[in-house]
């Protein structure tokens, strides 16, 4: 409801792409429709956070901004370790975007997604940052590169062009997906590297004998744990 979504716009601020891709969007073709989204969307938020403030007495507030600012701020240093993981595991969707550019007033709207999206991957520096903040920037990446390759394509019938196309998307396919995570499976029951944490968190929790206390419940559930 509009509880949750007030909520998601003020903790989890990468859920603000879509909404403002579309705001910027008809910011540029529609002035008066961005007027209408503007007023649709930013009514409802403020009601709630104004209505959940008043009856908390503040404390809605506190914990949702004050608190989540100061528990959750940026780290700059980690920021070119984040931009050069994304980067690196989508280098060729990235190529086919750029090469794409000439589409940019056909599939505007896409590409102001992707860039939002990719100016919030720096939310992936902060403290428990995981891979879920990099799924929309992925998919964003994922459709406008879609364009991007369909137009290329169209643009390159020849067969030997087309075939070079099918491998680099191999390629990409074989780059994003995290192989290296999967030799701790093979070094099973030793004591798996730091790389995966679920298959770390599963090793210990299943070798630990007497009552654990987990965050995660579903870990305990296919562990055969009892649930505290």
């Amino acid at each position: 409801g509009d509880m949750e979504k007030a909520k998601v716009l003020l903790r989890k601020q990468s859920a603000i792409a879509a909404p403002l891709s579309l705001l910027i969007y008809t910011l540029i073709k529609d002035k008066k429709e961005f007027l209408k989204f503007s007023i649709l969307y930013f009514t409802p938020l403020l009601a709630v956070f104004i209505f959940a403030n008043l009856q908390t007495g503040g404390l809605f507030y506190l914990h949702v901004i004050k608190y989540m600012r100061e528990l959750s701020p940026l780290f700059p240093e980690r920021l070119p370790a984040v931009y050069q993981n994304f980067i690196k595991s989508y280098s060729i969707i990235i190529v086919f975007i750029l090469f794409g550019l000439v589409i940019f007033r056909k599939y505007l709207l896409f590409f102001i997604y992707f860039f939002i999206n990719f100016l919030l991957i720096s939310i992936h520096s902060k403290p428990g940052g995981n891979i879920n903040l990099l799924i929309e920037p992925f998919l964003s990446a994922i459709i406008l590169g879609g364009c991007s390759f369909i137009y290329i394509v169209n643009e390159n019938k020849k067969p030997k062009h087309i075939n070079i196309f099918l491998l680099l998307l191999t390629m990409q396919m074989f780059m994003a997906v995290p192989f290296d995570i999967y030799k701790d499976l093979i070094r099973y029951p030793l004591a798996p590297s730091t790389q995966d944490e679920a298959i770390t968190i599963n090793f210990y929790i299943k070798s630990i004998n007497g009552p654990i206390l987990s965050e995660d419940l579903g870990a305990l559930v296919i562990n055969n744990k009892p649930i505290y």
